[in-house]
C-alpha cells in the first residue's frame, strides 16, 4: 500500500492486437486516473510496428502505464505470469488481469476495489466481461465469466 491506499494495478497480455487493444483501453482510461491505479501491458513478442505504436499512444506517456515486451511469444499464460511477477516486485496490493479483447464497464475498476475492501478475506473475484467479436473466446467470455487461479 501506498499512504494508506490500495495500489491496484490493470494487468492486459497483448499480442498483435491493436484494434481491440484500442478498444479496451478507451473504455478503462478515463478510469485510470483514480489514485493508485496503474496499467501494466505485457506484449507477448509482438511485431515492432505494434510496440511503436502502443508507445506513441498518449496513455503509455504517463506515469501510471508500464510497457513490457516479451522478445519472443511465449502465449498469453507467459505474460500473465510476467505481469504478476512485476506486481510482486512493485509491492501491488490488487491485480485486475484484463484481455485485449474485453470492454469493461464504467465502474469496472471502482467496483472491482470496493469489492476487495469490503471482503479483505477474498483474494480473488470474477467479473463479467464482453467479448469483442465472433471468435470462439469472445463468444466464451459473453457466456461465462472465468479467473485463473495463481498458486
Amino acid at each position: 500500500m501506498v499512504n494508506n491506499q490500495i495500489v491496484t494495478c490493470i494487468a492486459i497480455p497483448v499480442y498483435n492486437r491493436l484494434d481491440l487493444l484500442n478498444n479496451c483501453l478507451d473504455r478503462l482510461e478515463k478510469q485510470l486516473s483514480m489514485d493508485n491505479v496503474l496499467l501494466l501491458l505485457v506484449d507477448d513478442g509482438s511485431s515492432l510496428e505494434f510496440q511503436a505504436s502502443v508507445l506513441n499512444m498518449q496513455l503509455f506517456k504517463r506515469d501510471d502505464a508500464v510497457y513490457i515486451r516479451h522478445e519472443k511469444n511465449m502465449g498469453v499464460t507467459a505474460s500473465r505470469n510476467t505481469a504478476i511477477t512485476w506486481c510482486r516486485e512493485h509491492n501491488i496490493d490488487i491485480v485486475i488481469m484484463l484481455d485485449s479483447d474485453c470492454e469493461v464497464s464504467d465502474n469496472f475498476i471502482e467496483k472491482h476495489i470496493s469489492l476487495h475492501k469490503e471482503f479483505p478475506d477474498v483474494a480473488c473475484f470474477g467479473a463479467g466481461i464482453n467479448g469483442v467479436g465472433n471468435g470462439f473466446w469472445a463468444i466464451v467470455d459473453r457466456i461465462m465469466s472465468w479467473a485463473p487461479s495463481v498458486p
